[in-house]
């Protein structure tokens, strides 16, 4: 199933050491109906896709994360209550610092170094 119409990024801002995005969620997207029936949940590896794509605007060419060091998803997003989160990136000597955020709620916090994606 196709992610590209689950989400948008809507908005980008370069901050003096941090890059923020807005990312738009469509709570009526089908993978929604499966993931979980009558509770929703957005599937933690598409918030992963988010941040990736997040960062492939930021660096302006295709990257993949090539070693993930800490992963913790710390809240579940349900899309019938969350249309949007934001991202924050860090990206320091090709390292990966990213935090997901609904609102105040922490969602993901990441860290991981990341290479070009020849593909």
């Amino acid at each position: 199933m196709p992610l590209d119409s689950l989400y948008t990024l809507v908005r980008s801002e370069d901050l003096e050491d941090e890059a923020r995005f807005l990312v738009r969620i469509d709570a009526s997207h089908p993978l929604f109906a499966g993931h979980f029936p009558g509770h929703p949940v957005l599937p933690g590896v598409c918030t992963l896709a988010m941040v990736r794509e997040a960062l492939c605007r930021l660096l302006g060419r295709a990257v993949r994360l090539a070693e993930i060091r800490d992963c913790k998803f710390t809240a579940p997003v349900d899309p019938t209550r969350t249309r949007e989160l934001e991202i924050r990136l860090r990206v320091p000597e090709q390292r990966l610092q990213a935090t997901v955020l609904n609102g105040n709620i922490v969602v993901l916090k990441l860290k991981a170094s990341y290479e070009p994606d020849d593909k």
